[in-house]
C-alpha cells in the first residue's frame, strides 16, 4: 500500500517473502476526513497481481483488506501533505493453515501441489527418498548390542520397517444420476479411471472436461469418484458444464486430491474461470458475506445477468452468485432477483441450486400468504433434480425442509435425507464432496 498526500494506493503481496501468489482481496477503508465528523466509507475489489487506487482527502483512516481465508488485516494511517511511505500487507501461513484449491486459479500444477504439501505437511517424493535413506543407515538393536561387545563397526541395516512410499489416489468419472444420501451411491453409474494431470508425493492434480457443446436441453450430471489409498471413497458433483462469458468457452473442473488434508474431504474442486474466481475464492472458503463488493462489480458488469439471461450460458455461475448474494443483501435488496431467480429455476429444472435460491429468497422476502408453498414446490424440485452443486445448497436445502416440514407432512422424508446427505458433505469448500468411511457397500 502506498499512502501519498492524494490518497492511498492499495495491492496485496501474499505470503511474505513470495510474490508470486496474491490473492484478490476486499479492501474496505473508513475514516474521517480533517475537520470533518462525517464517516467516509469505500470498498475496493483489489484483484491478484493488480493495484487500486483511492483518492481521499487528508485525514485518518482505518484500511481493512479481507481475505478469502476469513483473516482480516489492516492498519491505520494518516494522510497529510507529508504523506509518502509504502507499507506492505502480507499473509503469513503458517504449518496447517488450510489450503484452498479455488485461491490458487492462475498458478502452475507444480506451484499448487508445492502449496497444498506446505500447507498439509505432505510428503514429497524427495522427501520419502531421504527417508528412506536415513532408515538404511540406522542400525538395528541387535547390531547395537553386538557393537558393545565387538567395539565400532560399520552397520549394513535390515530394518523391516521402512517409510512408506507416496500412494496416488485413483480418480474415476461417470455420468448420469446418483444419490449421494442412498445406501449404494454411485452403484448404478459406469465408472471409468482417468489419469492425474500432475502429482507430487500423495498429492496430484486431475483437470475433468464436460460437455462442450452449448448448455443441453436437459442437464447429464457428472460425477468424480475418488478411492483413497485408506480405503475411503469421496465424490465429487463436478460443476459441469461451465461456460466462460471472457474465453468464450467451457472450461474444465480442476480435481486436487490431498489424501494428507485434515480440514476436510481429501478432494477439492476448483474453476478457472478468471471473472469468477475472486467470488469463487470467498464462497469456497465460507466468507460469502464479505464478498459484496466482488458480487456488485459483476452485476454492474452485467455478468450475472449474461448467464442466465443474454445467453443462458452458465446456471452454475448464477447460482453461486445468487449464494453469494442471499448472505450479503438484505432482504429489501435488489428486487430485480425476484425475476432473474425464477426464471433460472424455470429454464434450469436440472439445476437443484436453482431451486433452492428460488426458495430462499422466497423464505427471507415473503409477499404473500401463499409464499410458504411455493417455496416448498420450489424445494420439491430440488430434490427432484438430485443433489446440489454447491455445498451451501445442501445446507440451505436441509435448513428450508425442515422449517416448512411442520406445515407440509410430505417434505418430512426429504428432512432426513438431507441430513444423511448434509452429514457427508465436506462444508469448508465451495463445490459438494461426499465423504465415505469404506469402499464397501455403501460407496461402491
Amino acid at each position: 500500500m502506498m499512502i501519498s498526500p492524494t490518497g492511498l494506493t492499495i495491492s496485496f503481496g501474499g505470503t511474505r517473502g513470495r510474490s508470486d501468489d496474491s490473492r484478490p482481496v476486499i479492501a474496505r477503508i473508513a475514516g474521517f476526513a480533517d475537520g470533518s465528523d462525517q464517516l467516509l466509507n469505500h470498498e475496493l475489489v483489489v484483484p491478484a497481481g493488480q493495484s487500486k487506487e483511492q483518492r481521499l482527502p487528508q485525514g485518518l483512516y482505518n484500511v481493512q483488506l479481507t481475505l478469502p481465508s476469513g483473516r482480516i488485516i489492516q492498519r491505520n494511517v494518516k494522510i497529510d501533505v507529508d504523506s509518502n511511505e509504502t507499507y506492505r500487507f502480507f499473509e503469513d501461513f503458517g504449518s496447517g493453515s488450510g489450503f484452498s484449491l479455488q485461491e490458487s486459479v492462475g498458478r502452475d500444477d507444480n506451484a499448487i501441489l508445492a502449496d497444498a504439501a506446505e500447507s498439509s505437511g505432505n510428503t514429497s517424493e524427495a522427501d520419502y527418498r531421504e527417508a528412506q535413506a536415513k532408515a538404511a543407515s540406522i542400525p538395528t538393536d541387535r547390531q547395537l548390542r553386538r557393537s558393545r561387545d565387538t567395539g565400532p563397526r560399520s552397520f549394513s541395516s535390515q530394518r523391516s520397517i521402512q517409510p512408506n512410499p507416496p500412494r496416488v489416489a485413483q480418480l474415476s468419472q461417470g455420468a448420469g444420476a446418483l444419490d449421494l444420501a442412498s445406501q449404494e451411491a454411485g452403484a448404478a453409474i459406469r465408472w471409468s479411471d482417468v489419469d492425474p494431470a500432475d502429482h507430487q508425493g500423495n498429492s496430484a492434480i486431475w483437470r475433468l472436461r464436460g460437455d462442450t457443446n452449448g448448455v443441453p436441453t436437459r442437464l447429464t450430471r457428472r460425477w468424480a469418484r475418488v478411492q483413497l489409498a485408506t480405503g475411503g471413497v469421496e465424490i465429487v458433483s463436478l460443476p459441469l458444464p461451465w461456460f466462460c462469458v471472457s474465453r468464450d468457452e467451457y472450461l474444465p473442473a480442476d480435481i486436487l486430491v490431498d489424501p494428507s488434508r485434515t480440514g476436510g474431504a481429501a478432494t477439492t474442486v476448483a474453476i478457472r474461470d478468471e471473472q469468477l474466481a475472486g467470488l469463487l475464492a470467498f464462497l469456497d472458503r465460507g466468507q460469502a458475506s464479505a464478498a459484496g463488493p466482488l458480487l456488485a462489480e459483476l452485476e454492474q458488469a452485467n455478468i450475472i445477468e449474461q448467464t442466465i439471461s443474454d445467453k443462458m450460458s452458465n446456471p452454475l455461475a448464477a447460482c453461486a452468485a445468487a449464494y453469494v448474494g442471499l448472505a450479503v443483501y438484505p432482504p429489501s435488496e435488489r428486487e430485480q432477483w425476484d425475476h432473474w431467480l425464477g426464471n433460472c429455476m424455470r429454464r434450469f429444472p436440472d439445476v437443484p441450486d436453482a431451486a433452492i435460491v428460488h426458495a430462499r429468497r422466497l423464505i427471507l422476502r415473503p409477499t404473500g400468504s401463499e409464499d410458504n408453498g411455493v417455496a416448498a414446490s420450489a424445494l420439491r424440485a430440488a430434490c427432484a433434480a438430485g443433489v446440489p452443486f454447491f455445498s451451501a445448497g445442501v445446507f440451505l436445502l436441509r435448513e428450508m425442509l425442515t422449517l416448512l416440514s411442520a406445515d407440509y407432512a410430505d417434505l418430512r422424508p426429504l428432512v432426513e435425507r438431507a441430513n444423511i446427505l448434509a452429514s457427508r458433505v465436506d462444508a469448508s469448500q465451495a463445490f459438494t464432496v461426499a465423504r465415505y468411511a469404506s469402499s464397501g457397500k455403501e460407496a461402491q
